[in-house]
Parts: C-alpha cells; sequence; structure tokens
C-alpha cells in the first residue's frame, strides 16, 4: 500500500545564492515536504564572487529526491522556479558553460558602470534599474575587456531560470520576473530592450525567451525524470 501522501501537489523550487530548497504545497497553501541542498561560492580575487552553474542543478536534484521521499510524485501537478537575481553564465553552442557563473553580488565591472552611465542616462526610464555594479550589462562588458575568447564563444548568456529550465525541460526559458532585476527588460514592452542591448554587443538571439511568471514553459523530460525523481511530462511553469 502506498501511504505516500497524494493530494494535488505543487512544488516550489527557490535556487538561491547559497542552496536550493524545494518544498511541496497542497491546494490548501500548506507545506507537505520539502528538501534543502547546499551548493559552494568562490572568490577568486577581492570583491569576485562565483559558482560552478552545474552544481545549481546537482542542488535542485538533490533537493528534489528529498522532497518527493514523502509525497507520490504522480500528485505533484506541476514545478516553478524562483531564483538569485543577476546572478547569469555564458554557456556555448552546446549549451555548456564557459566559464563559473558570475554572481549577482559580484563587483568586479564598478568602470563598466562608470562608462555606461555617460553613454547611457536614460537607462532607467526604460529598465526601472538605476545602473549599478550588479546587473548584467557591465559584468558583460567587463567580460568583453577582460574574456575575449569567452565572448567569442557565448552562444547564450542565461539566468539561473534558464539554466534549470533547460536541464528540466530540455529548453532555456526566464520569465519577466527573473530577467527585469538584471537591467535587460524594457518595462514598457516586456522585451529585451534593444537600445540597452546595443550600447553593449548583444543580441537578443543570445538571451532565452521570456515568459510571463505563471506561464507554463515545459515537461519535465525522460532524462530529469530519471535524475530528480519527478514523473515525466509534470508541467514547468515559469517562476519569478
Amino acid at each position: 500500500m502506498n501511504n505516500k501522501h497524494q493530494s494535488p501537489l505543487f512544488i516550489g523550487i527557490d535556487s538561491s545564492t547559497s542552496a536550493c530548497k524545494a518544498i511541496a504545497w497542497n491546494l490548501q497553501g500548506q507545506a507537505i515536504s520539502s528538501g534543502r541542498s547546499v551548493h559552494a561560492m568562490t572568490q577568486p580575487h577581492a570583491g569576485w564572487h562565483e559558482q560552478n552553474a552545474e552544481d545549481w542543478w546537482t542542488a535542485l536534484k538533490s533537493a528534489l529526491r528529498e522532497c518527493l521521499q514523502d509525497i507520490d510524485p504522480g500528485a505533484v501537478q506541476g514545478i516553478s522556479l524562483s531564483i538569485q537575481r543577476e546572478t547569469f553564465v555564458p554557456v556555448d553552442e552546446a549549451d555548456n558553460p564557459l566559464r563559473p557563473a558570475i554572481l549577482w553580488m559580484d563587483t568586479r565591472a564598478n568602470e563598466q558602470v562608470s562608462r555606461l552611465q555617460e553613454q547611457f542616462p536614460d537607462y532607467q526610464s526604460i529598465t526601472g534599474k538605476r545602473l549599478s555594479v550588479n546587473l548584467i550589462p557591465p559584468k558583460w562588458e567587463w567580460l568583453k575587456q577582460h574574456e575575449p575568447d569567452v565572448v567569442a564563444q557565448t552562444a547564450q548568456l542565461w539566468d539561473v531560470h534558464a539554466f534549470l529550465t533547460k536541464k528540466l525541460t530540455g529548453g532555456a526559458v526566464t520569465s519577466h520576473g527573473c530577467v527585469g532585476p538584471t537591467g535587460i527588460l524594457d518595462l514598457n514592452t516586456m522585451e529585451y530592450p534593444q537600445p540597452v542591448l546595443d550600447a553593449v554587443g548583444l543580441t537578443p538571439n543570445k538571451l532565452p525567451p521570456l515568459a510571463a511568471p505563471g506561464e507554463m514553459i515545459g515537461f519535465i523530460t525522460t532524462q530529469a525524470a530519471a535524475e530528480t525523481g519527478l514523473h515525466p511530462t509534470t508541467p514547468v511553469y515559469a517562476g519569478i
């Protein structure tokens, strides 16, 4: 007899700076089961903060397997992601990370912020964000200056949401709620802002497709199901 919790459940995933948490909720908003797995951060130089992007996936798999120990995977009606903001990783044509991910708290791009502020005085009116060292555009400028070989090989820049949805569904997708804080979302159109991309030499095809929070964006693949314990075809919804 299966004694595991079988009522309709939804799993919320928080892939944060230090750990990944997975919590299964019932339709009454009660937490039924949870799992947590930590991942490391490195500081190769003063002010630098980096992570191995594959560690996000390892932690997510571990958190999900722990969460699913006390529930029936067939009861899970969908999952959704919340992520650490502004963190990103460049990937190549085969979707492999080209270098460690640069975290939101990394401060290496102060010089690039100053240059972009002079070049782009109306940045905040488009993105709703003041130019700061936390955002993707100045850090991409830093990579162009200091790691041109990485930039030349970059097929796309992925935030944590895009990286993990690729692993879960086979397709990299991010959400308005995740991209907005990175400084590359036009709050008027809810699309990537072409003037900002032009200013830093990016094109929309180097960024993942956008979805609204709560939009269904794919299903758990057979491979992801085998690695996480979820059922294949479990829906995945864009998070925040």
